[in-house]
């Protein structure tokens, strides 16, 4: 590989970048882009100034398939996945079906955000998703 497509081996298309694009549209942007990656969540984000249908790859099975079509197809894979919340006296297992879904969709990392400032938390949430990891690979906690 040249020093060019390493350098795009390192970047990669943040959600907050394409206000609420459809997943499969978000994808072959960032392929059009020449990046490899792309951060997202399972919904988009309220701020849709574009008028894009909505989407919810939480809710669409068909949309989750397409998804993980274009991104083999496209060669782009999702490097980072938000929209998980340690919140005081919250229950981690609320997420269980969430990270089922990623592990459909080849997510390896999540962004985690606490309004806690307790480590504890958080380390108690990534022991609780470790073995949730797709094959026995476990999921990597990003803190936020």
């Amino acid at each position: 590989m040249g020093a060019k497509n390493d350098a795009m081996d390192r970047i990669g298309v943040e959600r907050l970048c394409v206000f609420g694009l459809p997943p499969v549209q978000f994808v072959d942007l960032a392929a059009d882009l020449g990046c490899r990656y792309i951060g997202t969540s399972l919904v988009p984000m309220p701020y849709n100034p574009h008028g894009y249908p909505k989407w919810s790859l939480r809710a669409d099975p068909a949309l989750r398939r397409d998804m993980l079509a274009a991104m083999h197809h496209r060669g782009v894979s999702i490097s980072l996945c938000e929209g998980f919340g340690i919140k005081p006296n919250g229950d981690v297992r609320e997420y269980d079906a969430d990270l089922h879904l990623m592990c459909e969709l080849e997510i390896r990392r999540i962004n985690v955000a606490s309004i806690e400032d307790n480590s504890l938390a958080l380390k108690g949430f990534s022991a609780h998703i470790h073995p949730l990891g797709r094959g026995g690979d476990p999921f990597a906690a990003v803190p936020a």
